[in-house]
C-alpha cells in the first residue's frame, strides 16, 4: 500500500493506493484535488519541488515515482492562457507586407496578443523549481536517547504548572529567527497544549492527520505503547522487562494509559516500530539530537522539539503564515537542510531560555516548603514522603 498526502486549494487529503497502481491512477486522484475547471493540473513532489509529468496514459509504477508518507502538492495549471496563443499570433505570421509585428499588432491584435505574455511566468515556474539542485544528503550523528520522565517527577511538575486538567489550545506557530520571504519554506514550531500528553498529540499531528485531530487520537498512541509493552513482555522482549522500564510490565501498560502521565524515550521507541519512522527530539538545551529508529531502514521522519519537559512539533511550512492544514509534517532522514532548520529553532530557543533544567532547577514542596534542586532530590522526596505538590521558584 502506498500512502500519500495530496495538498489542494481546499486543504489535505490522505490518499492510499495499492502498491502495483501506476502513474495515471495519482492523476486521476489528483485531478479531483486540484479542483481545475479545465482539467489541467500540475503535481509537484520533492523538495525543492519538481513537477511530475503524468498523463491519463502513464503506464509506470507509482512506487517508481513517490514514497510512502510523501506529500505532493496539486493544483490547477497556468498553461492554458498560452494554448490560445497560436491563433492569436497566427494573423501577423501569415501577412508578408506586416513584417514588423510590434508596429502592427496593438492597433488589431494588442488585447489577445498581450495575454499569452501576461501568464508566461507563472507558466514557467514549476521548471525553474525542478531544475534548483536538492541538497546534499547528510546523515545527522546518533546520539544517546534520552531517558523517561521518572513518573513522580511528572506528576510533581504537571502539578506544580497546573498542567493536569489543562484546557487544550489551538497550536500556535514559533518561527525560526530568519522569517521565510514570499515563496520561501521554513521549519516552524507548531507548540502543542500542555496537558500532560504533548509527545502523543505532537505524534498524532504528524502521523495521524494533522492538527485537528491530534488531541483526539493520543489516547489511541497511548494504547499502541501499551499494548507493545504487554506483547513484548510476554514474548520475552528484555526492553519490556521490569528492570528496563522500573516498574512490572503490567503496571507500566496501566500507567501510560492515564492521561496524566507523561511519555519519553520507551514510547519514542515504540511508535518509531510501528509507524516505521524515525522519531527525532532535539534537546533545546544542549542541542543534541536523539533520533529513534535511525539506521532501520525508515523512509520517513518526524522532528519535535524538547524542552526538558514538554515536546512540540517541529513542521515545514511553504511560505511565511502558511495555516496548519499546508504543514509539512514528515521529512525524508537524508534532508540535510530540514536538519539544519530545526538546529535553528532550538537554537533561538535556547537563546530565549525556553527550557528546563531539570538537573539544576529549584523547586519548593508546597506540602512541608521545603527546598529541593533539582530531579534526583525532588524524585527522592516524593517516594520518601508521599508528597507531590511542588512550585518552581528562582
Amino acid at each position: 500500500m502506498i500512502r500519500l498526502r495530496l495538498r489542494g486549494p481546499g486543504g489535505l487529503k490522505n490518499v492510499a493506493f495499492e502498491s502495483s497502481a501506476t502513474a495515471a491512477a495519482l492523476l486521476a486522484e489528483a485531478s479531483q484535488v486540484a479542483q481545475s475547471e479545465n482539467g489541467n493540473i500540475v503535481i509537484l513532489a520533492g523538495f525543492p519541488p519538481a513537477e511530475l509529468k503524468l498523463d491519463e496514459a502513464d503506464t509506470r509504477p507509482l512506487s517508481a515515482l513517490v514514497q510512502t508518507g510523501d506529500t505532493l502538492t496539486v493544483k490547477p495549471a497556468t498553461t492554458a492562457p498560452p494554448t490560445t496563443a497560436p491563433p492569436a499570433t497566427a494573423p501577423p505570421a501569415t501577412a508578408p507586407p506586416a513584417t514588423a509585428p510590434p508596429a502592427t499588432a496593438p492597433p488589431a491584435t494588442a488585447p489577445p496578443a498581450t495575454a499569452p505574455p501576461a501568464t508566461a511566468p507563472p507558466a514557467t515556474a514549476p521548471p525553474a523549481l525542478a531544475s534548483t539542485p536538492a541538497p546534499a544528503p547528510v546523515a545527522p550523528a546518533p546520539a544517546p536517547p534520552p531517558s523517561d520522565d521518572d513518573p513522580e517527577l511528572a506528576l510533581a511538575l504537571a502539578l506544580s504548572r497546573g498542567e493536569v486538567g489543562a484546557p487544550a489550545a489551538p497550536a500556535a506557530a514559533v518561527a525560526a529567527p530568519a522569517p521565510p520571504a514570499d515563496g520561501e519554506d521554513a521549519v516552524v514550531r507548531r507548540v502543542i497544549p500542555a496537558n500532560n500528553s504533548c509527545l502523543f498529540a505532537a505524534l498524532a499531528y504528524a502521523l495521524e492527520g494533522g492538527a485537528a485531530s491530534a488531541q483526539a487520537k493520543a489516547p489511541q498512541l497511548r494504547e499502541l505503547v501499551a499494548a507493545a509493552v504487554r506483547d513484548g513482555s510476554a514474548a520475552g522482549d528484555d526492553r519490556y522487562s521490569e528492570v528496563m522500564l522500573g516498574r512490572p510490565p503490567d503496571e507500566y501498560a496501566a500507567w501510560i494509559l492515564d492521561a496524566e502521565h507523561w511519555g519519553g524515550a520507551t514510547e519514542l521507541d515504540i511508535l518509531s516500530r510501528h509507524y516505521a519512522t524515525e522519531l527525532c527530539a532535539i534537546d533545546v538545551m544542549s542541542g543534541r539530537v536523539d533520533c529513534f529508529g535511525q539506521g532501520a531502514g525508515h523512509a520517513q521522519r518526524a522532528m519535535l522539539l524538547y524542552d526538558g519537559i514538554h515536546y512540540d512539533l517541529l513542521v515545514r511550512t511553504l511560505f511565511d503564515g502558511a495555516p496548519e492544514e499546508l504543514d509539512v509534517t514528515l521529512f525524508r532522514p537524508d534532508d540535510a537542510r530540514a536538519l539544519e532548520q530545526v538546529k535553528l529553532v532550538a537554537a533561538e530557543a535556547r537563546r530565549n531560555r525556553t527550557f528546563t533544567d531539570t538537573a539544576s532547577f529549584t523547586l519548593r514542596c508546597l506540602v512541608c516548603q521545603r527546598g529541593l534542586k533539582g530531579q534526583a532530590e525532588a524524585v527522592e522526596h516524593a517516594q520518601a514522603t508521599g508528597h507531590a505538590n511542588f512550585s518552581e521558584y528562582r
